[in-house]
């Protein structure tokens, strides 16, 4: 199930503005950036599904690509929809129910700061999901916050605090994807916020023709 902290300051993080405001001050564009540039790396023409969209963020790195943003939070779909028309690339859903969603097929899933707010049961069966989702050749590519070994004491305590309740090793968010994708890549990135912290981007590939994975 859903696992994040709801109560006092961060209760106030449910809010479009009062999000994108801290996200701001800690750079996250760095991490946007990244996640689409460097290991997503949407084409021209294709279709790309972003699972737990937040405010829509992502949007402006995939002008090309055919989008849609997926998010539970109303007031973050009603901002996203105000910022990137058309209202018809944003859905108010949760994405614990996705298999019962029309969506049609993706060429690209991602999820940014999505799988450490799941527990696994919740993040396999939405990884199973989504990969059903991907057209042969696809990739989905996952971003969320992770625990390393020798971790920068500040990047491991504001880990702890994260408002999702369960980030993971880098093992960890392997195991979540092996059981669905063949190929699957951990990459372990430090360079992405306005302080230390680890951000783990987990990469499943589908193969080019049939299946996807074991």
């Amino acid at each position: 199930m859903s696992a994040e902290r709801r109560h006092g300051l961060w209760h106030l993080l449910s809010r479009a503005g009062v999000y994108d405001t801290l996200q701001a001050v800690l750079g996250a564009e760095k991490w946007r950036r990244a996640l689409i540039e460097d290991h997503a790396k949407p084409l021209a023409g294709e279709r790309i599904l972003d699972l737990g969209c937040g405010t829509g963020a992502l949007r402006r790195y995939v002008r090309q690509a055919d989008y849609l943003g997926i998010d539970r939070n109303p007031d973050y779909i009603a901002t996203a929809s105000e910022r990137y028309p058309p209202a018809s690339d944003w859905m108010a859903a949760d994405v614990a129910d996705l298999a019962a969603i029309e969506t049609g097929r993706f060429d690209v899933v991602v999820g940014a700061g999505l799988l450490h707010h799941l527990d696994d049961t919740v993040s396999l069966d939405m990884i199973r999901t989504a990969a059903s989702l991907l057209k042969p050749g696809g990739r989905l590519a996952m971003l969320d916050p992770v625990f390393v070994d020798g971790q920068h004491p500040i990047a491991r305590h504001l880990a702890e605090l994260d408002r999702g309740c369960h980030v993971r090793r880098p093992d960890e968010y392997r195991a979540l994807l092996s059981p669905v994708f063949q190929s699957v890549e951990i990459v372990i990135r430090d360079d992405l916020l306005n302080l230390p912290y680890n951000h783990a981007i987990s990469i499943g590939r589908s193969p080019n023709q049939g299946g996807h994975g074991a």
